[in-house]
């Protein structure tokens, strides 16, 4: 190889890289024993200047690049850390809410406890708190409210309004005897072809998440690949599950 075919080699700029890679050390030094063109000497120094110089260039942009890198991971890493706190404390608020909104339901259950709601019963077919008795004496048969009155308040739930039956909120005198009259309100079959139904009152809220977990429940069973599966809910916990495996949970709402 000789001067010239180096000098052409180098003007290549598209494939300078790769055909340099060709040239041995063996070749430079021959080349620069050999070449006695001052000229040709200089123009190959020129070349291999401003390819220095744009090596730099490349060098002082790389540097830059990978500065800029640098920062964006710290800023990355910053945020990550960040975030890990922010869903730490998401997380314990989620706990402490949760834990409020179970205090203020067992509130909510305590005051509730001693009652039931009777629906399907028509308005303005005598007083409430006698019709209420009435069912009550009929659903409990052997107890009778006269020698032992197991009745304390009943009253309408709702607006009123044409062809309406509101629900009758019945307070008995205690939890027993309400779990008792509601128990055996299930199994008659005489009130159930009047259309009337007894249940424990709760709030609409538990209500609401018991039906979501139903829903659930349902759509869990009518999949194929739980054919052969269990799945229950704890109305409890408020879990649905498939062979033991929580599937869904009550979360907080905030």
């Amino acid at each position: 190889m000789n001067l010239n075919q180096l000098i052409s080699i180098c003007k290549d700029t598209e494939n300078r890289k790769e055909r340099l890679k060709s040239v041995t050390k063996g070749d430079m030094a021959d080349i620069l024993a050999k070449s006695d063109d001052s000229s040709q000497m200089l123009e190959w120094m020129k070349i291999m200047q401003e390819e220095m110089r744009e090596i730099k260039k490349t060098n002082e942009v790389v540097v830059q690049v990978l500065g800029r890198i640098g920062t964006i991971e710290e800023e990355m890493s910053k945020m990550k850390k960040e975030t890990a706190n922010l869903r730490e404390q998401v997380d314990k608020q989620s706990e402490i809410i949760k834990q409020q909104q179970a205090f203020l339901e067992r509130l909510d259950q305590k005051e509730r406890a001693c009652k039931l709601i009777i629906l399907g019963v028509p308005e303005n077919e005598g007083s409430d708190q006698s019709r209420a008795k009435e069912i009550i004496d009929g659903v409990r048969g052997g107890d009778s409210q006269e020698n032992r009155p197991i009745v304390e308040n009943v009253k309408r739930i709702g607006a009123p309004g044409p062809g309406k039956k509101r629900p009758l909120l019945v307070t008995m005198t205690s939890v027993e005897e309400r779990n008792k009259t509601v128990e055996k309100g299930r199994e008659n079959s005489h009130l159930l072809t009047q259309g009337v139904r007894m249940k424990k009152d709760t709030h609409p809220a538990v209500r609401a998440e018991w039906k979501r977990l139903f829903d659930v429940k349902t759509a869990e069973e009518q999949k194929a690949e739980n054919a052969n599966r269990v799945v229950a809910v704890d109305l409890r916990k408020r879990q649905v599950t498939i062979d033991g495996q929580v599937i869904d949970t009550w979360k907080p709402v905030f």
